[in-house]
């Protein structure tokens, strides 16, 4: 039986999520199917699907950096005087 994903604010991933993020970051990718475990990564942006299936017939998604999925001040740009 699947466990049901607790809300949780971007800045807390579950354990799941952020094994699940680590794995594709360091791999460059995981399946879409996979992401199910997570769906916290897909809804705050950290995996996003790629469109075309691989050999096996499954998807992937690929995950998004860390500083550009949570945007902070310093990545905003400057007023202009």
């Amino acid at each position: 039986m699947k466990v049901p994903h607790a809300a949780h604010a971007v800045e807390e991933l579950c354990a799941a999520g952020a094994a699940l993020y680590e794995r594709a970051l360091r791999e460059g990718h995981v399946h879409t199917d996979e992401a199910g475990e997570a769906p916290c990564l897909v809804d705050f942006g950290l995996l996003y699907p790629a469109g075309k299936r691989i050999a096996d017939g499954r998807r992937r998604a690929h995950p998004r950096s860390p500083s550009s999925a949570v945007p902070d001040g310093s990545t905003r740009p400057s007023p202009r005087p």
